[in-house]
């Protein structure tokens, strides 16, 4: 008697509640998405809200949101990320505080 195959993994519900943390199927760990881009300064107010949109549905998905913790479309991101209570993680290039805010 042969066994069947192990189906594969549930897709990660869209309608999990807002605040659930979305786990890789494989390992449990929080899935983490990253937003880079341009740093300049943001000059479309429609792919600036693009982007508020992006980091609101990953919060709201419960995913991690990693940049690299600079000005420009990535921050967008941050924002509607954190407007919705979603984890974020900004990695800076910078060697120091001082170089980060400078």
């Amino acid at each position: 008697m042969t066994m069947p195959a192990t189906p594969p993994p549930a897709p990660p519900n869209p309608h999990a509640p807002v605040g659930a943390v979305l786990r890789a199927p494989a390992t449990g760990a929080q899935v983490r998405v990253g937003v880079m881009g341009s740093a300049a300064e943001v000059q479309d107010p429609a792919v600036a809200a693009q982007c508020r949109t992006l980091g609101r549905v990953l919060a709201e998905r419960g995913a991690c949101l990693l940049t690299g913790a600079c000005p420009g479309l990535p921050h967008e991101a941050v924002i509607g990320a954190y407007e919705a209570g979603g984890h974020v993680v900004g990695i800076s290039p910078a060697t120091s505080l001082r170089e980060h805010v400078e």
